[in-house]
């Protein structure tokens, strides 16, 4: 089993790219850990669904750009963990914005890679594109990693379930 962490969040600025590997796809989790240590150290910026899906996909199947190396009979998976909606490239242009990460849904399922989608919080499992994102490579998605990983139930309150309070259960 081999697992990188692609980070996705951008801030329009062309010097700074929207997505970029982290940690290249690797069995070596302790570099997965601290990978996770330096999203949760970076903090949010606004999200770019669409830019993730492409650079886990370009990781997935190690073409050129990758930094991983491909493997042909891997099952190629990405867990897109989300706690809202997407805000870039379009900047205030929600509809734009999901039209693009779901053409990128689109692409990796032509790759043959599932998106297993997690909602963290209940406004993101309002938001459409959590659903769509995963239906687009026929899964299903769900809110279930705080159970699953952490060890816990529901949160009691919305601002308990965020993106920094997975990255700490999953490290």
């Amino acid at each position: 089993t081999r697992v990188g962490v692609v980070t996705f969040s951008g801030d329009l600025d062309p010097g700074y790219p929207d997505a970029f590997t982290r940690v290249p796809l690797t069995g070596a989790f302790v570099k997965v850990r601290r990978g996770l240590r330096e999203v949760l150290d970076a903090g949010p910026h606004g999200m770019t669904l669409r830019s993730g899906i492409h650079v886990a996909t370009i990781e997935l199947l190690g073409t050129a750009s990758a930094y991983s190396q491909p493997r042909e009979d891997a099952r190629k998976i990405i867990i897109f963990l989300t706690d809202g909606k997407p805000t870039l490239p379009h900047e205030g242009r929600p509809a734009g914005n999901t039209r693009a990460a779901i053409g990128g849904a689109k692409k990796a399922a032509r790759a043959r890679i599932r998106i297993d989608t997690y909602a963290i919080g209940e406004k993101a499992l309002r938001e459409p594109i959590v659903a769509e994102l995963s239906k687009q490579t026929k899964r299903d998605f769900g809110n279930g990693i705080m159970h699953r990983h952490c060890g816990v139930g529901h949160m009691a309150k919305e601002e308990d379930a965020t993106a920094p309070t997975i990255v700490r259960c999953l490290l």
